[in-house]
């Protein structure tokens, strides 16, 4: 609620000018400082739970479950899991959860992958319009691996309303598909609207990056222990509806809730679960999966 009040663009103007830039700047950022981080597990401490309502980080709504691509740095290589390109979300639960999203006017961020390929769906395009006119301030961000993105599709999507697309390069190579659309880009539009990494790249040099998905593959040697966390602080919904813990739940063993059966609403801000993810954002790696997960 302080960081919402803090941030909001009449708070920071008025605030701005009575206090001057550089001590607005500290008092916003003071939330997210070790002091206030220990403060605030202090009072955990004490028996006394954080409940405090804010909205998901970004949601995540998995609509299908395949991807086209087996990385050695994720666990469908390992387990081949996002391999069905059967398993979808039914059209009704995503209309479903984006006017629940509505109704509590969120403004924030929504994806359409957990470890899925998105733009393998045909229903994106129309999924991403239904975004935009429910949820007019949102920002709409495409994960991909590009393989899919030709041209067209890319003027298709823009137009339906995404905002960026987030490329991760997976192999030697970009598709020659992909390759193609950037050509045609201008270098104002790849600036507007593109992000691109080569994730393989980074993998062969072994830069220190990547994480071991909730202790689901053995990528890396770090060792969070009680580092605070905010992947939980996201909205994540799998194929089948479940709210899961998180992006690093690979299987699906943190189940919140179905929004099938119950409001979005309900879920998330069911005090229990609210409970988990504060402590979790502090750094208290209780659950199995976090004590192992190296984020």
């Amino acid at each position: 609620m302080i960081k919402k009040i803090l941030y909001h663009p009449r708070a920071k103007k008025i605030l701005s000018s009575i206090l001057g830039r550089n001590l607005y700047i500290k008092l916003a950022s003071l939330s997210n400082s070790v002091i206030f981080i220990f403060f605030k597990k202090m009072v955990f401490d004490l028996g006394i739970a954080f409940t405090f309502k804010s909205l998901p980080t970004y949601v995540a709504l998995e609509i299908n479950a395949y991807c086209n691509r087996k990385c050695v740095y994720c666990p469908n290589y390992k387990y081949g899991q996002r391999s069905d390109n059967n398993s979808i979300m039914s059209e009704s639960v995503f209309y479903k959860v984006i006017n629940e999203l509505a109704r509590l006017q969120y403004h924030r961020t929504v994806y359409y992958h957990l470890y899925n390929e998105p733009l393998t769906d045909k229903r994106l395009p129309g999924f991403v319009e239904y975004t935009r006119l429910k949820l007019p301030k949102t920002t709409i961000d495409i994960y991909t691996n590009g393989d899919y993105l030709d041209y067209s599709l890319y003027s298709l999507l823009i137009n339906k309303g995404v905002d960026r697309f987030l490329i991760a390069i997976h192999g030697e190579n970009a598709s020659p598909k992909l390759l193609e659309a950037l050509n045609k880009l201008s270098e104002k539009e790849k600036k507007a609207y593109i992000i691109l990494k080569n994730t393989y790249d980074d993998y062969r040099n072994k830069k220190d990056i990547f994480f071991n998905r909730g202790g689901s593959i053995n990528i890396s040697e770090r060792v969070s222990d009680s580092k605070p966390c905010e992947y939980v602080l996201s909205c994540n919904i799998d194929y089948k509806g479940n709210v899961i813990l998180c992006c690093n739940d690979y299987f699906g063993k943190y189940i919140f809730g179905n929004v099938k059966e119950q409001p979005l609403h309900d879920i998330w801000f069911n005090k229990e679960y609210m409970i988990l993810r504060n402590r979790i954002a502090l750094g208290y790696r209780e659950l199995p999966i976090c004590k192992k997960c190296d984020i």
